[in-house]
């Protein structure tokens, strides 16, 4: 299990979590948390797909974008700071593509896709490189003026800014609202935490989410 103080949120895909319909499309990602903050999607058109078994990950459950116009939504915010982790991949192989936004889509985590996916926190560049189409943990602890940020088992990476921004509406597979920059990949698990954890904090989650989902 992940650390749970100051757990804000956590929505993993295992079968228990998501609501979904015979189709396996997606119409709501519970909360795990218990918190009962929980992403929807009421329109069929825009619902990503459950998958019981992605390619690649054969024990593990996951949910997939289809880079068009599938993405999650909710109504709560989140101020900074803050800390965010997910596990997935991007199979974009061209433009910017948000994996974790909010509705003004000013403040969003993006890939930006081509051989490597650089990844971007809240407008803000961060050292994050994954390989496209792998499996990736990511994580970025950020408050005004400074965010941390980690791939999988490298070290912490520091950036000297941060976002004071709350994030309104928080959406997932999508930049904002615009359907040409929806995500086109797949999560396993988003975890969000009300603080900005240090680097050893951050390294802990890591590794929990690593034992869950064999990414490194």
């Amino acid at each position: 299990m992940p650390p749970l103080a100051n757990l804000f949120a956590w929505w993993d895909a295992n079968p228990d979590f998501v609501n979904v319909n015979d189709l396996g499309l997606v119409s709501q990602w519970n909360d795990r948390s218990g918190n009962a903050r929980h992403m929807k999607q009421p329109t069929g058109s825009k619902k990503p797909q459950w998958k019981a078994n992605l390619s690649g990950s054969p024990t593990r459950a996951g949910i997939k974008g289809d880079g068009l116009d599938d993405h999650l939504e909710s109504i709560f915010n989140l101020d900074p700071p803050c800390s965010f982790y997910a596990v997935g991949r991007s199979l974009e192989t061209s433009g910017a593509r948000g994996m974790i936004s909010d509705k003004s889509s000013a403040r969003e985590i993006v890939t930006d896709s081509g051989t490597s996916s650089n990844l971007k926190l809240l407008g803000t560049n961060s050292v994050i490189a994954p390989t496209l189409n792998s499996w990736f943990i990511m994580g970025w602890a950020t408050a005004p003026g400074f965010t941390r940020s980690k791939l999988d088992s490298e070290a912490v990476g520091d950036v000297a800014s941060g976002s004071s921004a709350p994030l309104g509406g928080l959406m997932l597979f999508t930049r904002g609202t615009a359907p040409t920059y929806a995500f086109y990949g797949d999560i396993l698990e988003v975890l969000l935490y009300n603080v900005q954890h240090t680097a050893e904090e951050m390294a802990a989650v890591h590794s929990a989410l690593n034992a869950r989902n064999g990414v490194y």
